[in-house]
């Protein structure tokens, strides 16, 4: 690897982890868990499925239900549009 192309990676690095922290401030400003605040600003403009909320995020179909499960149950207000369990129909 050359020195420009490691230099940029670690830029790269040093710019997720600048996001990270901003985004987990962000949250916490808000009252919500890092990874709530995420699902809730990806299904904030259009329905998505758990799977498809999932792959946007990069994170596994596993942790997106979770959250959603937990955001129901922990009488977030819904949101519209919202996260779907299935596909929507065109």
């Amino acid at each position: 690897m050359s020195d420009e192309i490691a230099l940029l990676v670690a830029d790269v690095f040093e710019a997720a982890g600048a996001l990270r922290r901003l985004g987990e401030h962000t949250a916490q400003a808000e009252g919500l868990t890092q990874a709530r605040w995420q699902v809730l600003s990806v299904v904030s403009e259009t329905a998505l499925t758990v799977p498809q909320a999932a792959r946007r995020l990069g994170v596994s179909r596993q942790n997106v239900q979770r959250v959603a499960n937990d955001l129901a149950s922990s009488g977030t207000p819904p949101i519209r549009p919202t996260l779907t369990t299935a596909a929507p129909r065109c």
